[in-house]
């Protein structure tokens, strides 16, 4: 049991071990590895506190827990915080040792790389620009043309889930066009 920010939290402790799978010296791998139970001090109620962000947990245990149960994956609704959120998330993280996991320093190294189809784009299309995005939030890939017709249309792919959607719609229609980030 755990206590924090106000809140109570029932998560299983492999849910909690987790974390060291992802990062070793986490905080919450090294709480609940089970060679430190003497010095977690739980109160009369057997929980231990926690004074931390309640809301901001609750995303760490979704993201150890999605970790756990789809291989790997999870961190997509970390990563789609608005921008205020996000930099609060990331204190979070860099708090239990977890930000590298969920935001890892080199999400793709070109040297390593090996190609594979995964996930298809929502429109066909040709000779687009593209850019991969800060923060692991993905890579835009804007206009080009559907064999018939330029597009405006943009697309975002997230790097985690592996998954399209449709991004924010260009003011015009762009082929054979370049994408950076400012």
């Amino acid at each position: 049991l755990l206590s924090g920010g106000g809140k109570n939290f029932e998560p299983p402790r492999h849910t909690l071990t987790t974390a060291a799978t992802l990062a070793p010296y986490s905080l919450l791998g090294v709480m609940f590895s089970g060679r430190h139970e003497g010095r977690l001090q739980p109160d009369a109620e057997g929980r231990v506190f926690l004074d931390r962000n309640a809301t901001m947990f609750e995303y760490i245990l979704d993201f150890l827990r999605g970790h756990r149960q789809h291989g790997g994956k999870g961190g997509a609704a970390i990563r789609a915080l608005p921008a205020v959120q996000l930099a609060a998330m990331r204190a979070e993280l860099d708090y239990y040792g977890l930000e590298d996991a969920v935001f890892p320093a080199v999400p793709y190294d070109v040297r390593a790389a090996s190609f594979a189809a995964h996930a298809e784009m929502l429109s066909k299309r040709n000779g687009v620009g593209s850019a991969v995005l800060p923060d692991d939030r993905g890579v835009l890939v804007v206009g080009g043309n559907d064999g018939r017709k330029y597009l405006s249309s943009t697309e975002l792919y997230d790097l985690a889930d592996r998954t399209f959607s449709a991004g924010p719609a260009m003011g015009s229609r762009r082929w054979g066009c370049a994408a950076v980030v400012l």
